[in-house]
């Protein structure tokens, strides 16, 4: 019988290998500073890195493999953990195969997270939700030439 953590490992591989392109730095298990603190770490499941006219830009994925849907509560922790190492929720992806609550989504939404069921997810899919991340921070990005 394969464990909730086997399940999640393996959700955490087959993202991770499906942003595996030229140009993408692709981290599994990443432990980021919290910001403000020289010991205290966060786990990011997949963080893909990659530069845009010339600004790094980091996406954090979190996997849960879990027998149920996603509640709030899990969408809730994703946000702080984001918040704690400093990447906008706007730049986070969340990845379930069972799919979510409709708290969750809310919560989501809210956040600016983007929610993926992985059920029929195909590569194409998922890539495109990565480009629109990684394009959306260009469009964030303030110049400030003074």
């Amino acid at each position: 019988m394969t464990s909730t953590k086997d399940k999640g490992d393996i959700l955490e591989r087959v993202v991770a290998w499906l942003q595996e392109v030229p140009g993408v730095m692709v981290q599994r298990n990443v432990r980021l500073p919290m910001l403000g603190s020289r010991r205290n770490t966060r786990e990011i499941d997949v963080l893909l890195t990659s530069h845009i006219s010339g600004h790094e830009v980091r996406l954090a994925v979190e996997c849960k493999n879990e027998e149920g849907r996603i509640g709030s509560p899990k969408i809730d922790k994703f946000r702080g953990k984001l918040e704690a190492v400093g990447i906008p929720p706007s730049l986070g992806i969340y990845v379930s195969p069972h799919g979510y609550t409709e708290g969750a989504l809310e919560a989501a939404r809210a956040a600016g997270i983007r929610t993926l069921v992985f059920k029929g997810l195909s590569a194409d899919r998922l890539s495109l939700e990565v480009a629109q991340a990684f394009q959306s921070i260009v469009v964030l990005e303030p110049v400030m030439n003074f």
